[in-house]
């Protein structure tokens, strides 16, 4: 049994460097293809209940190493993540160990894991970090690719390399050259078919012509660096004109810039309830300020704000994306405003509130802030050119920037603040499912983000130009369009 746990803990180290971590950076991509050979090896020989049990190591060692970040900001919120894959890997360990015993289980298995992924991705408790296509975010080829299979089918052929492996080192007492050669005689279709579709991908993401690209705009993003854990109206107005002076500096660089963005919640009181309404005088002098600079400007805007909307059943606070378009002349009514559809269970929503009052009350005493989700996309326009604004980590899912493309939208602007973390290996692994949207629909992305990772994607989803992780600075790049 030693030596079993010493496989499974092979298989929870690699998968974990296969991505931005504490001791690589960036991750290192060929891991990936390397983590799950051990666990699939292992599998085959286990009962039932071990099956079960290894999961359940798996798992929660796995995300532990993947998301240590998440322990620094909630630890509750880590845990829980951490148990739920734990569970989940469980029970797909089982599924693998029954499947194992069938020809062509390699199959079978490669598919379930990758079925795994995908419904982990859904619902309230939606989690796609250390999907394992991500881990390929630098390797241009294999990316590029991502819009006709997307980035589970990346996975998927991840899972086929290592499930075969698995497969064909499975029954080998002694590894030497007679006893491979012997085993490769006996599965050398099986071996030819797994090359062939590995080696076409490959070879269809090597010779693909460049997304061609006719129109472009000029957009600056905007890194202010602030601390999140800091709050009170004196830091809000310093915030504020901290990135009204990094704007400055940007149009000082280039006066034809069609597109200023802040990142989320670059601006903390709600500009159009405090606009309106004055019985806070430093909350509204601080919206009549932003308000009056992004109408100075001949110039576009986008910033993230708190919004709160008053309907018959009460007043609803959204975490939101607010448009300010060139020949803004302040009037608050013309503001046009997205609110973010898919909200982080936990921090920023509770909807078993009724059914679990005890955990909804503990969460709001540790500092959760709870939102409204948003119910539509919205679709803005800068210069002849359609754009959407997924917020946070909602272009770490693949639906929400496809309903944006399938909207009508010609490039992601998202809005993001990772500096809670204090980790450029989280805000990496942001990075890299961004870079996957990016390539999914074929369009451009531009990331502003409090520290990181600010940056440009272009529609074959490479990195053209990023700033450096938890520092202040603005980007400025003419962005192609496809």
């Amino acid at each position: 049994m030693k030596n079993k746990i010493l496989f499974l803990f092979s298989s929870v180290i690699f998968f974990s460097l296969s991505f931005p971590g504490l001791l690589i950076s960036k991750g290192f991509f060929l891991f990936a293809w390397l983590c799950y050979i051990p666990a699939f090896y292992v599998l085959k020989n286990l009962k039932a209940k071990e099956a079960f049990l290894s999961g359940l190591f798996w798992g929660f060692f796995s995300y532990s190493f993947l998301c240590f970040w998440l322990y620094k900001y909630d630890f509750a919120c880590a845990l829980a993540v951490c148990l739920a894959m734990s569970v989940f890997h469980a029970l797909l360990f089982m599924i693998i160990n029954a499947l194992s015993k069938y020809r062509f289980s390699y199959l079978f298995q490669s598919s379930a894991f990758t079925l795994f992924e995908y419904l982990r991705s859904l619902g309230f408790l939606g989690f796609t970090y250390g999907t394992l296509g991500y881990s390929q975010y630098e390797i241009s080829f294999i990316v590029r690719n991502a819009d006709i299979t997307g980035v589970y089918g990346v996975s998927f052929l991840i899972f086929l390399f290592s499930a075969f492996a698995g497969y064909f080192l499975n029954g080998l007492e002694v590894i030497n050259v007679q006893e491979l050669k012997k085993k490769f005689l006996e599965l050398k279709y099986d071996f030819i078919c797994v090359a062939s579709l590995i080696i076409i991908f490959f070879a269809a993401g090597i010779i693909r012509p460049d997304t061609p690209c006719a129109r472009s705009i000029e957009v600056a993003l905007i890194q202010s660096n602030s601390d999140p854990w800091k709050d009170g109206i004196e830091q809000y107005e310093k915030e504020t004109e901290h990135l009204i002076a990094l704007t400055d500096e940007a149009f000082s660089r280039d006066e034809n810039i069609n597109l200023v963005v802040w990142p989320e919640t670059a601006v903390v009181p709600d500009i159009i309830y405090h606009y309106r309404n004055g019985t806070d005088r430093r909350r509204h002098e601080l919206a009549r300020r932003v308000v009056s600079y992004f109408a100075s400007k001949n110039c576009s805007f986008v910033t993230g704000n708190n919004y709160s909307k008053v309907s018959a059943g009460g007043v609803k606070s959204y975490n939101s994306a607010l448009y300010f378009e060139n020949g803004f002349n302040g009037r608050i009514e013309d503001i046009k405003i997205y609110n973010k559809n898919h909200l982080v269970p936990f921090s920023e929503y509770f909807p078993f509130d009724k059914i679990l009052p005890t955990v909804y009350n503990s969460l709001v005493e540790n500092g959760s802030h709870f939102w409204t989700p948003g119910e539509r996309i919205e679709i803005f326009e800068c210069g002849g050119i359609k754009f959407s604004t997924p917020v946070c980590f909602e272009d770490t899912f693949p639906q929400i920037p496809s309903k944006m493309k399938l909207a009508g939208s010609e490039m992601l602007v998202n809005l993001s603040n990772d500096s809670w973390s204090h980790s450029e290996a989280c805000q990496r692994q942001h990075l890299a499912a961004a870079v996957f949207r990016s390539a999914e629909n074929r369009i451009p992305s531009v990331r502003s983000t409090c520290s990181g990772q600010t940056c440009v994607i272009d529609a074959d989803g490479r990195v053209l130009c990023e700033l450096e992780p938890f520092s202040e600075g603005v980007l400025i790049f003419n962005v192609p369009i496809r």
